[in-house]
C-alpha cells in the first residue's frame, strides 16, 4: 500500500513539473523537450505491462484499458515525435496537409504528457486496493465459479436473444432503406441518410458490442451457450466485415477489440506476444485498408507508398494546430462542446440546444477543421482527446477530464473484479475496452452515448430478468403447494 501510495505522490510532482515545463516552454519543436517528454511516456506506458493485471481473478491479461488507450495514444501523439529524434523525419511536411501547426510542438507533446499522467492517475487510483493490480488481499478464487442462484445465466441468455433480435432489425432497416453514413461512404462519394442513417450505424455499433460481449461472458462461464448468441454475434462479425470493406476501420476496430480483448481478459490468458503480435497484425491491416480506398487515386497511392507518414499524423497535427490557435486567435468553448455531445445522449435534445444557444462552433472538430483546411474544406480533420479538452477548458480541463476518464475505467475494472459472475459488468467493462482504446483519436465525449445506450438496455434486461424468474419462482411455488395437497388426499 505504501508503495502505490509513493507511486501516485511521485505522479502529482511529475504532473506540476510537467504543467510548468508547458507554461514555460518556447515555441517550436525541441529534441531536448521531446526526449523528455517521450522518457515519461515510455516509463507510463512500460509499466502497464511489466507485470499482467486481473480484471477477473482467474485471467492475467495485458489487455487493460489503460495498455490499449496508452497504444493508440502513443502511435498518435508520440511516435511522430520518436520518427523525428530516431530518424529524422521533418515534422513540418505532410502529404495530408500544407500548414503542420509545427511551431505547436513543445506544447503539444507536453500537453500529451500532462493527460497521459492524469488518465494513468485516475485509473490507478482505483483499483490500486484491488485485485486488478495483483493485491493478494483482494484476489478471489476461480470458486467464483459457483453460483446460488441462476439469474446471471438467464439474464445473459435473455441479453442474447434481445441483442441478436434487435441487431438483425437495424440491419435490415439499414440495408433496406440503401444507407450510407459519412464513415462508410466518404471515400466513395456514397454517404446517403444522414443524421437517421448515422443514429442507426451507431446502435448497430453499440448493439454488435453487447452481442460480442455476452458471447465471450457466456463461453468464460463455460454455460452452454444458445443459438441465439451465436445469431448475434455472427452478424457483428460480419457486419465489422462490412465496414472494413467499405474503409471504415475505426467501427472495424472497435468490434475487433471488443472480440479479442474480451476474449483475452475474461477467458483465455494470452501472453505479451500475442498483445505486440495483435498490435502489429492491427496496424497493418489499418495501412492496408488506407492505401486501398485509394484505388481510384493512382497519385495517392503512389504517394502513400512512398511515404511513412501515416493518417495517424493528422490527429498529431490538430493537437498542435489547437494550442496555436486557441486562445490567440479563437476563445476557448467553456464547456460548449462537452453539453453539445454529452447532450447527444438524447436524442433531438442537442439540436435543441444548438439550435437556442447558435455557438459559433458546435464541436471542437469544427474548428480544427476550419483552422488547419480552412472553411471551403470538402473533408475533416476530425479531433482528439486532448485537443479537445484543451479547447473546452485550457490546460486545467485536460487535467480534468482526463482523469475523469481514467477514474470512469478503473471502476470499471474494479467493478468487475469484484463481482466477476455478473454479466452486466462484463458487458460494460468490454464496452469501456472497445470505446476507450479508440478514444484518444475523438472527442472526450466519444464514448458516452454508446455506453449511456448500453446501460439502459441493461437495465432494461435486467428488469425482464427479475420478472422472468419471480414469475417461475411463483409457478414453482404453485406447483409445489398443489403437490403437497394432492399427497394430503
Amino acid at each position: 500500500m505504501l508503495a502505490s501510495w509513493t507511486a501516485r505522490a511521485l505522479e502529482l510532482i511529475t504532473l506540476a513539473i510537467f504543467v510548468l515545463i508547458y507554461v514555460t516552454v518556447d515555441r517550436g519543436i525541441s529534441p531536448v523537450v521531446i526526449g523528455i517528454n517521450l522518457a515519461v511516456f515510455v516509463l507510463l506506458a512500460v509499466r502497464c505491462v511489466v507485470i499482467p493485471q486481473r480484471v477477473v481473478p482467474w485471467v492475467p491479461t495485458y489487455f487493460t484499458v489503460e495498455t490499449l488507450f496508452f497504444i493508440f495514444y502513443y502511435l498518435i501523439f508520440y511516435l511522430p515525435y520518436q520518427e523525428y529524434l530516431l530518424r529524422g523525419t521533418e515534422p513540418a511536411v505532410s502529404r495530408f496537409v500544407l500548414n503542420t501547426f509545427v511551431l505547436g510542438s513543445n506544447e503539444a507533446i507536453t500537453l500529451s504528457t500532462i493527460g497521459a499522467i492524469c488518465f494513468s492517475f485516475g485509473y490507478r487510483i482505483v483499483v490500486q486496493h484491488s485485485a486488478v493490480m495483483g493485491n493478494p488481499a483482494a484476489a478471489k478464487t476461480r470458486s467464483w465459479f459457483v453460483r446460488t442462484d441462476d439469474y446471471s445465466e438467464v439474464f445473459s441468455v435473455r441479453l442474447g436473444g434481445i441483442s441478436a433480435l434487435i441487431l438483425a432489425a437495424l440491419v435490415a432497416i439499414y440495408l433496406g432503406a440503401g444507407w450510407r453514413t459519412e464513415g462508410e461512404g466518404r471515400y466513395t462519394g456514397s454517404t446517403d441518410g444522414g443524421v437517421i442513417a448515422e443514429g442507426i450505424s451507431l446502435l448497430i455499433l453499440v448493439f454488435s458490442i453487447v452481442s460480442i460481449a455476452v458471447w465471450v461472458f457466456t463461453k468464460s462461464m463455460k454455460w452452454r451457450v444458445p443459438w441465439t448468441m451465436w445469431f448475434g454475434l455472427s452478424i457483428a462479425i460480419i457486419w465489422a466485415l462490412r465496414w472494413l470493406t467499405l474503409g471504415d476501420r475505426n467501427s472495424f476496430l472497435l468490434l475487433a477489440i471488443a472480440l479479442g480483448g474480451g476474449v483475452f481478459t475474461l477467458w483465455k490468458r494470452a501472453s505479451l506476444i500475442v498483445l505486440f503480435a495483435s498490435l502489429a497484425g492491427g496496424l497493418l491491416l489499418y495501412n492496408f485498408v488506407e492505401i486501398a480506398r485509394m484505388g481510384g487515386d493512382p497519385g495517392a497511392v503512389a504517394a502513400s507508398s512512398q511515404s511513412d507518414e501515416s493518417s495517424f499524423n493528422i490527429t498529431t497535427i490538430t493537437l498542435r494546430a489547437s494550442v496555436v490557435a486557441v486562445p490567440e486567435s479563437y476563445d476557448f468553448a467553456f464547456g460548449t462542446y462537452k453539453m453539445v455531445g454529452l447532450l447527444g445522449v438524447i436524442p433531438l435534445l442537442r439540436g435543441l440546444f444548438v439550435t437556442y444557444f447558435d455557438p459559433p462552433y458546435y464541436t471542437s472538430a469544427e474548428l480544427l477543421g476550419d483552422v488547419i483546411l480552412g472553411p471551403n474544406a470538402v473533408w475533416n480533420t476530425g479531433s482528439n482527446v486532448i485537443s479537445d479538452a484543451y479547447m473546452d477548458f485550457g490546460v486545467p480541463g485536460v487535467i480534468g477530464i482526463l482523469l475523469i476518464l481514467g477514474i470512469f475505467a478503473g471502476s470499471m475494472a474494479r467493478g468487475l473484479n469484484r463481482d466477476p459472475l455478473n454479466p452486466v459488468r462484463a458487458v460494460l467493462y468490454i464496452s469501456t475496452l472497445a470505446l476507450f482504446a479508440e478514444l484518444p483519436r475523438y472527442s472526450a465525449d466519444f464514448p458516452v452515448r454508446a455506453l449511456a445506450w448500453t446501460a439502459l438496455l441493461l437495465l432494461v434486461v435486467h428488469f425482464v430478468t427479475l420478472r422472468q424468474l419471480s414469475h417461475g419462482r411463483r409457478h414453482s411455488e404453485r406447483r409445489n403447494l398443489a403437490s403437497v395437497r394432492t399427497d394430503r388426499h
